[in-house]
């Protein structure tokens, strides 16, 4: 036996080293083939000498190679360059990227591209033809948008003249080094696409989503608190789609997620009883407010009176949180009490020295967190869990029941549980429907007002199906807010129609676990709701709804200024309006719009209060120079702007600057050192020899000053 024993040992091990080493050979062969495949589409400079391949599948078994090649140049690691590319074992390159220009200066104003458009145009379709002609066809050619001086291109996919709006092709250039840095294909590969004749008509499909999908009829609340109705995306079922073939209306199948609750850090609850006798009454009224706050024994006290939570003694009290927050829409603050638990293993084994360690440690199997508002001892949230998963008890009950059964039983306790906590807030409720859940066991009941749908206020509450316990509990309701009447709505038909002659329910392909659907779809760029009174079309502020289409003008074509403002307008520098008026003065306020967009700063640009607080604050004028009504004059013009740039306390040196101006006498003297730089950086050039310091500046002639001022650090 023991003989017979060993010799399948040793044939077993003749036959698995060769197997072995065949699998390894192919491997070999197989990177050798993809390197090659790759080198015969992108050329990889020869002093990038140092090489790593690595092989992974993805989630559709498809084989993915990720090639990298680097030059490291050791005396300087700003000469440094990397090159990676993607690629399916196809030879399909996904993706490819070059790093490089590391010691590039960085600027704190937008840049110039260094190359025209049409330029960038070619060297993106040379790249398509060698590296990815795969994709000839299949994408619509859209102009690029310009960041840092670089045009960046993204391409939607098109199939059977439909788009695939998941799929994209992105291109980056780097205008310096004249070629593409970066590009990546997001895009499925070996599917199988419906043919459009196939579908459903658009009529059709616009009947399917009025029975089925309907929008909804919602009061929206804006950051000032103003009430207004509007028809919007059904809230439960404004991701459905509407199967093209089969006119089913359908639910994207994305993974369900769960997400356990933050920590929100800890701080402890003051004592300012001994600082009474000493304050002023601004500050004794705030110790009076947080004098009749709940105290964390009270509220815990509350909370494990609470026996349809799943929390109990193995939850110990780690940190609470006393804050004062603003009351949405309301001047009014209150105080918000957040206490934060921690669960140790019923089997743990420690001192009970150790165990508070540990608790305090925040160390253990599970959390819980739970929120009051300390004035009125309200539970205004609450969530436990477990970090590692294991299971809790399970009821006797639950076991016994079915599916089906599960869900009405855990609605059931979800149900009791908030008209426990919230009688009067419950019968406003229309409850979620179930079959649009996310979450398993979970149970939302939506703020009914009039019949509409009110902002997002809900009640929430989830059962933990183990042991029939509540595990998350939330209730967001607005107070105080007048319910305007919801008479005089066009109504639902009149919205629907308002919606479709939008053309935004439109055929799409769409991908679930890399199969393609085709789908009548709300596209998912249509940022709108439907004013309900009026049947305008509004953005989520209730403000007019305004497509955002780059800047182009009906007034500019011949005129001196045209390339100016075109090339401006592609960086993202321009005035709102159809024209663009170039020989009317220009106003400050329009002057200092135009300004503020040469940063890089992220605020809202088109709010001129918002735009000169900024400029006063960072010292480009001060309060007696904000007129936003007058004309900006020239000599005025170069001084905000050079200020804005940085050179206030260089140009403001007396005495040391020359300007050859003919008329410089009629320079304000404290402006001097602004006209002589502006001169030098050829930011002006004057007519004739003339600065003319006191005219008025033309709307033509500031983009032109602007335009100069960008190509001076171009260059």
């Amino acid at each position: 036996m023991k003989r017979t024993i060993a010799l399948l040992t040793v044939i077993t091990m003749l036959f698995s080293v060769p197997h072995s080493a065949f699998a390894n050979q192919q491997k070999a062969d197989a990177l050798e083939n993809i390197i090659l495949k790759v080198r015969e589409r992108i050329d990889i400079p020869a002093d990038h000498e140092e090489f790593s391949g690595d092989m992974r599948t993805d989630e559709n078994g498809k084989v993915i190679w990720s090639l990298n090649w680097r030059r490291i140049d050791e005396k300087d690691d700003l000469n440094n360059s990397y090159i990676s590319v993607e690629v399916e074992d196809s030879g399909f390159i996904r993706s490819y990227s070059k790093s490089t220009n590391f010691g590039r200066d960085y600027s704190e104003i937008v840049k110039l591209p260094q190359i025209p458009k049409e330029t960038a145009d070619g060297i993106v379709k040379d790249f398509i033809a060698k590296v990815c002609p795969e994709i000839e066809g299949q994408y619509v050619w859209k102009e690029p948008s310009i960041y840092d001086g670089n045009y960046s291109y993204s391409f939607p996919r098109i199939v059977n003249g439909i788009n695939v709006p998941t799929n994209n092709v992105y291109f980056n250039i780097d205008s310096a080094l004249k070629e593409i840095t970066q590009y990546n294909c997001y895009w499925n590969t070996g599917l199988e696409f419906s043919l459009p004749e196939k579908a459903i008509t658009e009529q059709k499909a616009q009947e399917i989503f009025s029975e089925k999908t309907p929008l909804d009829l919602e009061y929206s609340i804006d950051s000032k608190g103003q009430v207004s109705l509007r028809y919007i995306r059904s809230r439960e079922k404004g991701d459905m789609y509407i199967n093209a073939i089969t006119g089913d209306v359908e639910k994207p199948q994305y993974d369900n997620l769960r997400y356990a609750a933050g920590y929100a850090g800890e701080m402890a609850v003051p004592d300012l009883s001994s600082a009474k006798k000493s304050l002023r009454p601004e500050e004794q009224k705030e110790v009076d407010n947080i004098a009749g706050t709940i105290s964390a024994a009270q509220a815990e006290k509350k909370l494990r009176a609470l026996t349809e939570l799943d929390f109990d003694d193995e939850y110990k009290l780690t940190s609470t949180n006393l804050s004062q927050e603003k009351m949405p829409y309301s001047d009014e603050r209150f105080y918000r009490l957040n206490m934060y638990f921690t669960r140790l293993k019923q089997d743990e084994d420690v001192s009970d020295e150790k165990r508070k360690l540990m608790i305090a440690a925040g160390e253990g199997d599970g959390y819980a967190n739970a929120v009051f508002n300390a004035k009125t001892g309200e539970l205004l949230s609450f969530s436990s869990g477990s970090w590692d998963g294991l299971p809790r008890p399970v009821s006797t009950d639950v076991k016994a029941k079915g599916e089906e059964d599960k869900h009405q039983e855990m609605q059931k306790v979800a149900e009791a549980f908030i008209k426990k906590m919230q009688p009067d807030k419950l019968s406003k409720t229309k409850p979620m429907d179930l079959s649009n859940q996310n979450k398993p066991y979970y149970y939302n009941y939506y703020r009914i007002e009039n019949g509409a749908y009110f902002g997002y206020d809900q009640i929430s509450a989830s059962v933990n199906v183990d042991n029939a316990k509540i595990n998350e509990y939330s209730c967001n309701w607005t107070e105080g807010i007048e319910v305007p009447s919801a008479d005089g709505v066009i109504g639902i038909d009149k919205a629907h129609e308002i919606l479709f002659n939008t053309d935004a329910l439109n055929l799409e392909y769409l991908i679930f676990n890399n199969k393609a659907v085709l789908a009548y779809k709300i596209s998912d760029d249509k940022y709108f709701n439907i004013d309900a009174k009026t049947g305008e079309l509004v953005d989520w502020e209730g403000k007019p709804y305004v497509e955002n289409l780059p800047a182009s003008y009906n007034d500019i074509e011949g005129h001196f200024s045209e390339t100016a403002i075109k090339e401006l307008a592609a960086i993202g520098i321009f005035l709102s309006g159809e024209s663009f008026l170039p020989d009317e003065n220009i106003a400050q306020r329009d002057f200092v719009t135009l300004l503020v967009k040469l940063g890089r700063y992220y605020y809202d640009r088109e709010n001129i209060d918002t735009i000169y607080n900024y400029l006063i604050r960072q010292g480009v004028m001060d309060e007696t120079e904000k007129t936003p009504d007058t004309t900006v004059t020239r000599e005025d013009s170069i001084k905000y702007l050079l200020r804005y740039l940085g050179y206030k306390n260089f140009a403001e040196i007396p005495g040391i600057f020359v300007c050859d101006f003919s008329d410089v006498n009629e320079i304000n003297p404290g402006l001097l050192g602004y006209a002589a730089i502006a001169q030098g950086l050829g930011i002006v050039k004057g007519s004739n020899g003339a600065f003319a310091p006191k005219d008025a500046l033309t709307r033509g002639e500031t983009a032109v000053i602007i335009f100069n001022c960008l190509k001076a650090n171009l260059d």
